[in-house]
C-alpha cells in the first residue's frame, strides 16, 4: 500500500513565503517594464550631437542620471577622460570632469544637457573641472592655421574666431580645428583621421604636444606630406607669441622617428613650407 507524504506545516509555510516574493518580484518587474520610458539618448559623434532612443525608468534620483550619462559616454566618440555624477535630484545636475581641459569636452556636456532637458529634469547644471567649481566666460579669438593648398601642395594660412574658456586651452583647440578642417574649398587637412589630442603642455617656450597612435598610423605620406603634416600644426602653434618650438610625442613619449622624419627634437617654425 502507497504511503501518502505528509508536508509539515513548516515546509509549506516556507513555499508559501517563496512564492509570494516570487509572484511579487514578477509583478514588480513588470511595472518597471511597462514604466520604461523611450527618451532621446544625445550624444557626440564626428562633431555632432546626435540622438537614439533608448528605454529607461525615469527617476529622479543619481543612480538614474549615472546610468544615462553613462549610456552617453559610451555612445559617444573619444570621451576617454572620467565624468563623475556628484549629484542628481531631478532639478539640479552636478557634473565633475576629471581632465585640464574642458573645452575638449564642450560638445560631449551639451549633449548631456540637452538629454536630460528633454526629460524636463533639469534647471540648473553645476560644473566642475578636477573637483572644483567652473565658472569662467566663454570668449572668443582669432587663430591662424595652416591647411594644404590641394593646387600647389603648400601651406596656406587661414584665420578663424574659436571659443575658449582658459587660455591654456587654445593650442589644444587650433590643432582640434585643423582636425575639423578647411573652411575655404581647395584647402584640405593634412591631418588623417581618427587623430586625437592627447594633450598640450606648455614649458617654457616649447609646446609638448601628444597625439595618439592614429595620427602617425592612419596615414600613408612620403617624406614631402609627412613634413607638411607636422609644420600645419608647429607653424599654426608658434602664431601664439608663448610659443617657440613644438615637440611631438606619440601616446606620451617622444619618439625617434614619425614614419619618415625625425621627431625626436622640437621643431621650429618654417616657411619653406
Amino acid at each position: 500500500m502507497r504511503k501518502i507524504k505528509i508536508v509539515k506545516p513548516m515546509n509549506l509555510i516556507f513555499w508559501i513565503i517563496m512564492l509570494v516574493l516570487i509572484i511579487g518580484y514578477m509583478i514588480a518587474r513588470n511595472s518597471d517594464d511597462v514604466a520604461k520610458r523611450n527618451i532621446n539618448i544625445y550624444y557626440v559623434e564626428m562633431d555632432e550631437i546626435k540622438a537614439s532612443k533608448e528605454k529607461f525608468l525615469i527617476r529622479e534620483d543619481k543612480d538614474f542620471a549615472i546610468k544615462v550619462v553613462d549610456s552617453i559616454k559610451e555612445k559617444s566618440d573619444f570621451i576617454e577622460v572620467p565624468v563623475v555624477v556628484e549629484e542628481f535630484d531631478g532639478k539640479e545636475l552636478v557634473l565633475n570632469y576629471k581632465t585640464d581641459i574642458f573645452s575638449n569636452y564642450k560638445l560631449f556636456n551639451e549633449a548631456i544637457q540637452k538629454t536630460f532637458e528633454d526629460m524636463n529634469l533639469l534647471e540648473k547644471v553645476t560644473l566642475l573641472v578636477n573637483d572644483t567649481v567652473y565658472s569662467a566666460e566663454e570668449k572668443e579669438v582669432s587663430v591662424s592655421l595652416y591647411f594644404v593648398s590641394e593646387e600647389n601642395s603648400e601651406l596656406v594660412k587661414e584665420d578663424r574666431m574659436v571659443k575658449y574658456f582658459d587660455e591654456k586651452e587654445i593650442p589644444t583647440i587650433i590643432i582640434n580645428e585643423l582636425i575639423r578642417g578647411s573652411e575655404i574649398e581647395g584647402n584640405i587637412s593634412p591631418i588623417p583621421e581618427g587623430s586625437k589630442v592627447n594633450k598640450v603642455e606648455l614649458i617654457g617656450k616649447i609646446a609638448y604636444v601628444d597625439l595618439n597612435e592614429l595620427f602617425r598610423s592612419n596615414q600613408n605620406l612620403g617624406t614631402d606630406d609627412e613634413l607638411l603634416l607636422l609644420y600645419s600644426i608647429v607653424n599654426s602653434l608658434t602664431e601664439l607669441e608663448e610659443i617657440e618650438k613644438v615637440q611631438f610625442q606619440i601616446e606620451g613619449k617622444t619618439t625617434d622617428v614619425f614614419v619618415h622624419v625625425d621627431i625626436d627634437e622640437p621643431f621650429e617654425r618654417s616657411e619653406e613650407y
